[in-house]
């Protein structure tokens, strides 16, 4: 069984304030238990006290030493990752005003390419929206996607709370240092999971 835990950097929008890219990044292993101590050990020994019992850990939120830890010790599993970039200025227009069909296609794209059609695999994806039916119209593309819409006993797609997911935090911090590098220039954090990215692609590059 592999697991793959889905999350983004970035936003989805397109006025001036908006970020330039957009990154979904996908965290694949066959063992998601890492995940609950990569994050234990990151709280124990690098938060301090009054901080140690947040539910949620986030890049954003924490300081450097706190993600360059996390990082280093995610870089010793034996994890890949996979992912895409997307240039906002190359979005189609009719994209543009339709976010979740560019959110759902995007991710079609990744996990095509990933081979990841006929593997028994569980897609672990955060919670992004409240409405059901937005949640339902992203299983449903995907399914067709990858099983031309049959349904498939060999994949299992779970929405969660990041706040109640190791992984969906661990792989915020993977896809905020691949963003970092192509919003920012800056490759600090990139560097430390460099040799475990299997595919980073443009998409409409």
């Amino acid at each position: 069984m592999l697991y793959v835990h889905v999350d983004e950097s970035g936003d989805m929008g397109f006025s001036k304030s908006s970020s330039r890219y957009f990154i979904l990044t996908l965290l694949v292993n066959d063992d998601d238990t890492i995940f609950d101590r990569i994050i234990k050990k990151t709280r124990q020994r690098k938060l301090k006290k009054k901080f140690k019992r947040k539910h949620e850990l986030k890049a954003s939120k924490v300081s450097g030493e706190v993600t360059e830890y996390l990082l280093k010790r995610l870089s010793g599993e034996d994890i890949k990752i996979f992912a895409i970039v997307v240039d906002k200025k190359r979005v189609k227009d009719y994209l543009r005003r339709r976010k979740d069909k560019l959110y759902n296609y995007v991710a079609g794209q990744v996990l095509l390419q990933m081979g990841l059609a006929g593997k028994r695999s569980q897609i672990i994806i955060d919670k992004r929206s409240r409405r059901r039916v937005v949640r339902q119209d992203f299983d449903n593309y995907i399914l067709n996607k990858l099983f031309d819409g049959k349904v498939s006993e060999k994949m299992k797609i779970s929405h969660f709370d990041s706040l109640n997911c190791a992984g969906l935090q661990v792989v915020d911090f993977v896809s905020w240092a691949i963003f970092r590098k192509y919003e920012r220039g800056d490759n600090r954090f990139y560097e430390l999971i460099k040799e475990k990215i299997t595919m980073e692609t443009k998409l409409w590059g």
